[in-house]
């Protein structure tokens, strides 16, 4: 091999390394902008805390939360979590307002409302519940319900399931679908 091959050879190699360098980089900064799934699931506490906020607020001077419910709560919710005339959270899933988990209407005298997320996979099921949430009534926060296909579990302040739920509690009760409801009042 003589001389001037070798060379040009070896530029092409220096060449090649730099691009795979740029390119790591790259991917690296990257990497480390963009957002997680878990930033998510934690920015659905706030989301969570501003819808009840806001519908606590609305029905503040009525005497229950009569009419409420997954079509009607589109009025006040908060703008930004209003997508196609429904409420999407953070995680891209809907948040289901009413007397259910299916966002049926309150009747007269009902004085608790849920937000519901419905077919929630395993992995999201154990990270929103593992979520930390105030330890005061603050929030006006009553329970938090998951249903499974075969299961319903209640997790009450003080309750036989105490809030907050842990790690390990959510790991047991979340199974392949999930719904959870929170409570409050």
């Amino acid at each position: 091999m003589d001389t001037k091959k070798l060379i040009k050879l070896l530029k092409n190699t220096q060449v090649m390394a730099y691009v795979v360098v740029g390119i790591i980089l790259t991917t690296t900064m990257l990497l480390l902008f963009v957002k997680t799934p878990k930033d998510n699931f934690g920015n659905l506490i706030n989301e969570l805390t501003s819808l009840s906020e806001t519908i606590r607020t609305h029905y503040k001077t009525k005497p229950d939360y009569w009419g409420l419910s997954k079509q009607s709560v589109t009025n006040i919710a908060p703008k930004n979590l209003i997508r196609n005339n429904k409420i999407i959270s953070s995680i891209g899933k809907e948040l289901v307002v009413g007397q259910n988990e299916n966002g049926d209407m309150i009747m007269p005298s009902q004085r608790n409302f849920m937000i519901s997320m419905n077919n929630l996979t395993r992995y999201a099921c154990e990270n929103i519940l593992a979520l930390e949430i105030a330890d005061t009534n603050q929030y006006g926060l009553q329970k938090i319900v998951i249903r499974t296909a075969t299961d319903t579990t209640e997790f009450e302040w003080g309750g036989k399931n105490p809030l907050p739920i842990s790690q390990e509690e959510a790991k047991a009760h979340c199974k392949n679908k999930n719904s959870i409801s929170w409570v409050f009042e």
